[in-house]
């Protein structure tokens, strides 16, 4: 039986093999990596599947909701910290699959569902986030919060199209790789990306004496999330009108 040691080695090997440019790998997994492999080394030694580990990354996610929109910063903190393990739990439970080539279609669909699940539940504790800081206009907070809900589940459903097209131009070739402006542009519209960069900004906002107004950053990642949804649900209709 591979050691511990072995096993980490093996997942980190893999991981290397398939993003051999940090313009291949989402924002997030870059940020939950370093501690993603010796997680999935210990859930491999424990026999525990895939599935299971989609299951423990739905309950970071929803734990992490519940903390965060708790009126305590340091129950916001700790949210976060969920919110961390909620995303490396995404990774595990493909580095677990890859690593035992224990694969499934449930698997992948249930992964998909994960999201489903925690991003709106993310989206809420957020929002009363801004509400407690007692900073803002409440029904702009209330328009902010239900377009990024209703924006991001229809990026979700072009993602799922493409997927299930075959489309990995998400991804790129080694010889066709964004540049690195490009590339973080892209990345900006990711909502796991969203959550793990502009839920630390939401935090310093609910400190009272924090001078910066993070709404107005959020606003304009909204609009700029707006347009690239529609820009992107525009091509989807003008590929399936020209087959």
């Amino acid at each position: 039986m591979k050691s511990y040691i072995d096993i980490v080695k093996e997942i980190k090997d893999l991981s290397k093999s398939r993003i051999t440019d940090i313009r291949k790998g989402m924002l997030a997994g870059h940020m939950c990596r370093p501690l993603s492999p010796y997680l999935s080394a210990i859930f491999i030694q424990k026999g525990i599947s895939p599935n299971m580990v989609t299951l423990m990354m739905i309950g970071w996610g929803i734990l992490g909701s519940l903390l965060f929109a708790v009126p305590n910063i340091y129950c916001k903190i700790v949210g976060y910290v969920c919110f961390y393990l909620w995303f490396t739990m995404d990774l595990s439970d493909g580095e677990v699959a890859r690593t035992t080539h224990k694969f499934s279609t449930y698997g992948k669909e249930m992964d998909y569902m994960a999201h489903l699940i925690c991003h709106p539940l993310m989206n809420i504790a957020m929002w009363l986030t801004y509400l407690q800081a007692n900073k803002y206009d409440e029904f702009m907070l209330a328009c902010i919060f239900m377009t990024i809900i209703s924006v991001e589940l229809v990026m979700r459903n072009l993602i799922s199209f493409d997927s299930y097209l075959g489309n990995t131009k998400r991804g790129g070739t080694q010889q066709n790789l964004p540049s690195y402006f490009r590339y973080l542009i892209n990345q900006s519209v990711l909502y796991p990306n969203f959550i793990l960069v502009f839920t630390l900004f939401t935090i310093c906002d609910y400190i009272h004496d924090f001078a910066f107004q993070t709404v107005y950053l959020l606003l304009t990642w909204v609009t700029f999330f707006l347009l690239v949804t529609l820009k992107e649900y525009l091509a989807r209709l003008t590929h399936y009108y020209k087959s």
